[in-house]
């Protein structure tokens, strides 16, 4: 269980980094910031305006997965853990993660 939640804490530290403004792209401006000093987003967050963002974590998640070998039962366990949280934003990044598995499970490993 250990290696599941350091897997929980590196994705969501990706997650935190993209979208709290410490992301810093190659001209010197940062990524935004949707949490604003909040510890969770709201319910109903509206994510329309992030898509470029968005299509950036996958990219961030779906490298993590592969650098680390992670096979498909780990990837669906690391899911149902942030589906389970109750934070917005772990929620959303479980459904990242089921995007992620739609367009590259045949990429991960099995079991």
């Amino acid at each position: 269980m250990t290696d599941i939640k350091s897997h929980i804490e590196a994705i969501r530290s990706i997650f935190k980094k993209r979208f709290s403004g410490e992301f810093s792209y190659f001209n010197g401006s940062k990524s935004p910031d949707i949490f604003k000093g909040k510890d969770d987003l709201e319910e109903n967050f509206d994510w329309k305006n992030y898509g470029v963002e968005l299509d950036k974590l996958d990219d961030e998640i779906y490298e993590y997965i592969d650098e680390k070998k992670l096979n498909s039962h780990t990837v669906e366990e690391i899911m149902k853990n942030f589906e389970s949280t109750g934070k917005n934003f772990d929620k959303k990044i479980a459904w990242e993660i089921l995007l992620i598995k739609k367009l590259h499970g045949n990429l991960i490993p099995g079991p």
